[in-house]
């Protein structure tokens, strides 16, 4: 199977998608990088500076987000931009 640039090999139990986190989570995979590519210049200035020229702005857990700003409004506004990223 190809999604994207990557290939996978399907698991022995291939017909319809398996239920449960293990799906959710590798579903949700395509979906978070592709919009962590989109976004990530904007980003940038509104994460928490964590040295070294890096910044965190955002993590994930399967299909959970957690979202680190400079302050309040930038992690607010991170998890805003990821909303409007969703909805185009």
């Amino acid at each position: 199977m190809r999604v994207g640039a990557e290939n996978t090999r399907p698991l022995s139990r291939s017909r319809g998608v398996l239920t449960g986190s293990s799906s959710a989570g590798n579903l949700a995979r395509v979906v978070q990088e592709d919009t962590l590519l989109a976004c990530r210049a904007e980003w940038r200035q509104k994460s928490f500076d964590v040295g070294g020229g890096y910044g965190l702005a955002v993590m994930s857990w399967s299909d959970n987000l957690y979202a680190f700003g400079q302050n309040l409004e930038g992690a607010i506004s991170i998890l805003s931009d990821w909303a409007d990223a969703l909805q185009a």
